[in-house]
């Protein structure tokens, strides 16, 4: 019968290590790839744990004390770093939520580094921490080596989590984008441009983006043409925004609409509609997905599909604390309902413009 020795000896580490890895044991920190190497031996030698100790190891996990403090780990620095109309009424959202049951936010940091290092090894761990809320579009690997620390989680506008078990709240991007393409076609527009950003760590990547995607798709469902003329990667970035809506306005054939797949895209590119003595929506029709506060105060004020937002943290909070307090075994995917909210700027005016 093969023995935890072994195992330790074939690996290179100490049998207490490799103790660690077969129980779950998340008392200390292990590197992913030595628990690869462990459980690819344990594997290779045919060895079977033993049941009483596993259910010890099972007591002890069951029997830690909670923490009351939560973690936030987000992808990008910028949405903590500064005030985001969209992002700031969801982090909102979550510390009033947490406060009322008596938990501690914890904003552990952003991910801008790579997993090897060794802060962001020492911070996640379940001695710290009784759950965490991830913010972004997170790689996949670095999902499955927190969830190899942590058993609580919920995600937020993250990709995987399918194939990870991991809990996701959000909205379905793809069919807001088509309820906005439905209403500019309602009002008499069939050449329809988009702005947005992509994913990724420079957010270039549009193909992958599932608002992008619900633009595609929209216009492939109504029979509409996509020319990649008047499409804009703008990264998320209002300057990029505008001066991709002034390449466009230069162009011979123009759309008549634009979906951008935030307001404050759409709000910048707006701003060089006027700059080129071009009406809004005779000349070019708008319409944005977020629903900020200032999309209302824009000149025209701005048609847009109103997203919960307070409500997506405050829902990921009470995901989270059912996974804590056991009342929830499985993870869940809840999508929070949209609105579309037509406003001026894709008003259907009876002197529109085909350009």
């Amino acid at each position: 019968m093969t023995t935890l020795k072994e195992i330790a000896e074939h690996v290179g580490v100490s049998i207490s290590t490799v103790s660690r890895v077969i129980n779950n044991d998340l008392s200390r920190n292990i590197h992913p790839e030595t628990k690869r190497k462990v459980w690819d031996a344990v594997k290779d030698y045919g060895y079977k744990p033993n049941q009483n100790a596993r259910n010890l190891a099972s007591q002890k996990k069951t029997e830690k004390k909670k923490t009351m403090q939560i973690g936030c780990l987000v992808q990008h620095p910028h949405l903590i770093e500064r005030y985001d109309p969209y992002y700031s009424p969801i982090f909102n959202g979550i510390s009033k939520t947490l406060t009322e049951h008596k938990y501690s936010l914890i904003y552990i940091d952003s991910f801008d580094k790579k997993i090897e290092e060794t802060d962001f090894y020492r911070t996640i761990n379940s001695d710290t921490l009784d759950g965490i809320i991830l913010f972004g579009n997170f790689e996949e690997n670095v999902l499955s080596f927190i969830k190899n620390q942590i058993s609580c989680i919920v995600a937020l506008e993250t990709a995987h989590t399918d194939r990870l078990d991991v809990s996701l709240v959000d909205y379905d991007r793809q069919s807001a984008c088509r309820a906005a393409i439905k209403h500019l076609i309602e009002q008499g527009h069939e050449k329809i441009g988009f702005i947005g950003g992509g994913t990724g760590a420079d957010y270039v990547n549009l193909s992958d983006e599932e608002r992008y995607k619900g633009y595609v798709k929209a216009l492939h469902e109504f029979g509409l043409e996509l020319e990649s003329d008047w499409i804009v990667n703008a990264q998320w970035t209002p300057s990029l925004s505008y001066s991709g809506m002034k390449k466009i306005l230069n162009l011979d054939s123009k759309p008549t609409a634009m979906f951008c797949a935030s307001d404050t895209m759409a709000i910048a590119a707006m701003r060089a509609v006027y700059e080129n003595k071009l009406q809004i929506p005779e000349d070019v029709a708008f319409i944005g997905i977020d629903n900020i506060e200032m999309s209302l105060y824009s000149n025209p004020p701005l048609s847009t599909i109103h997203i919960p937002k307070y409500e997506i943290g405050k829902a990921a909070v009470n995901v989270l604390l059912n996974q804590i307090e056991e009342r929830m075994d499985l993870p869940v995917v809840t999508l929070l309902p949209y609105q579309l909210i037509a406003r001026e700027s894709s008003e259907n005016k009876s002197n529109l413009k085909h350009l």
